[in-house]
């Protein structure tokens, strides 16, 4: 740098300093122009200066199993500093214990479960100087989802004292969570089972509904947290009078049969539906036997097929059921009764 003027004077001036060094020499030398000159020396302490770090993502809370992009940011007054870059490095803790880390400019981080968590943000420049920024995000709870896949059932229609095997399962986005699962069968009847840590599970419970009628049947999802899912479904449970109609109704789909054989067994289901409705089960039972071994004559002959003849049986053995007349340990018949 070169200053002129008269022969006496003071001047000033600014310079930026060497980037990184502890101290820096200034040497002043003062020349007349005519070949004369002199000069002094001094040392100036150069004191580092950190760069200012900034985390620009900002958001106040982040839903448990949602990941989240942070993106931090970096300068330096030393342009020199600028110019070499930056180091990075991401800390994240839940609760005050370390929970995650990462070391670019860019940084995603997924909450496991509700809390309190501190990400904190450091920017070093290349001569060990840092920055720190950090930020209090509270990761919330988010609710389970409940799902019933359907039911299981022995005869291809309900009847009053069936056993019926529901098939339920849940997801929930905080892997930390634990779960009760309670059904609600729509008749005063519960059932409820647990679940330790976990983001899925599937599940079954099995119930016999007393009477006819329709249900809706819940089942509730509720996490350590409060959080609850729900599903429901239908269930139909035919009266003995319906059970019986749907079996007539099949029977006349089999083409097999002439209009006669269908009339005969037609009317022993009519006969047992009416008998049932006077409350005489056991002649209702009578006649559904009646029905079964016409049925069975049918498989032998070769007119009914042994899985046409398994569907009607399997319905017959849901009403006996239904009318307490049916005992699957004792109860026999051929070809699979």
């Amino acid at each position: 740098m070169t200053k002129t003027g008269t022969s006496t004077g003071t001047w000033s001036w600014t310079a930026a300093s060497s980037d990184e060094a502890s101290s820096q020499a200034v040497t002043i030398t003062a020349n007349d122009g005519q070949g004369h000159s002199t000069a002094t020396s001094f040392t100036s302490t150069v004191t580092a200066v950190a760069p200012s770090a900034r985390i620009v993502t900002d958001p106040p809370s982040i839903p448990e199993g949602a990941p989240e992009t942070f993106t931090g940011a970096a300068s330096s007054p030393a342009e020199a500093d600028n110019a070499a870059g930056f180091t990075y490095a991401w800390t994240v803790t839940k609760n005050g214990s370390a929970y995650a880390t990462g070391s670019t400019a860019s940084f995603t981080f997924t909450p496991d479960d509700e809390g309190t968590y501190v990400v904190t943000f450091r920017a070093t420049d290349d001569g060990s100087m840092a920055g720190t920024d950090s930020m209090t995000i509270i990761g919330t709870n988010v609710a389970p989802q409940a799902a019933i896949s359907g039911f299981t059932r022995t005869a291809p229609l309900i009847a009053a004292q069936e056993s019926l095997t529901f098939s339920g399962s849940f997801s929930d986005a905080g892997a930390l969570d634990s779960h009760i699962a309670t059904w609600n069968f729509g008749d005063g009847s519960t059932a409820m089972a647990s679940f330790g840590p976990s983001r899925t599970a599937q599940f079954s419970a099995s119930h016999a509904y007393a009477a006819a009628g329709t249900y809706t049947v819940t089942v509730t999802v509720t996490d350590d947290d409060g959080g609850v899912g729900k599903a429901t479904t239908t269930v139909q449970v035919l009266t003995t009078a319906q059970a019986l109609s749907w079996i007539a109704n099949e029977v006349q789909t089999h083409t097999s049969l002439n209009a006669g054989q269908k009339n005969s067994l037609t009317a022993k289901l009519n006969a047992a539906s009416a008998s049932a409705a006077r409350g005489d089960t056991k002649a209702s039972n009578n006649q559904l036997n009646a029905f079964l071994n016409e049925l069975q004559a049918y498989v032998n002959t070769g007119q009914v097929s042994a899985d046409e003849a398994s569907t009607l049986r399997n319905a017959v053995h849901a009403i006996k059921g239904s009318l307490g007349t049916y005992n699957r340990f004792l109860e026999w018949w051929p070809l699979g009764a």
